[in-house]
């Protein structure tokens, strides 16, 4: 998990892993709400809207350092007079780590998001 993380380059890695934890630190405050039977409130709402709101921004995070990877490997080739098309191939499949953790922090958060909505049922306004 640690090689992924630096490999995938450790800032965006870093940031992705964070919204995750926020997102799972907010469904844990949201199903405790729920387990007590209090009743359904503004704050269930911004807590849902966080959810799904974290989730969103992580996938747009592991899309814009996939941007900057590339961009930077593409300025690192151009300057390189000769480079070995398998040392490019390398570092395009690396670009893709940071969209695939965001994406995945994604779509954690779309499932956890709906099930939290289901279980609210009738008890949203």
């Amino acid at each position: 998990m640690n090689e992924f993380l630096v490999t995938g380059g450790l800032l965006g890695m870093s940031i992705i892993l964070i919204l995750g934890i926020i997102i799972l630190l907010i469904s844990i405050l949201a199903t405790a709400r729920r387990i007590k039977h209090q009743e359904y409130s503004l704050l269930d709402e911004k807590l849902m809207l966080s959810i799904k709101s974290l989730g969103g921004i992580a996938c747009l995070t592991g899309l814009f350092f996939q941007t900057l990877g590339l961009y930077l490997a593409f300025q690192a080739i151009q300057a390189a007079a000769d480079i070995s098309s398998i040392i490019v191939m390398k570092g395009v499949f690396v670009s893709f780590y940071s969209t695939f953790f965001g994406l995945g922090v994604f779509l954690v958060s779309m499932i956890i998001w709906y099930i939290l909505k289901v279980t609210a049922g009738n008890k949203a306004k």
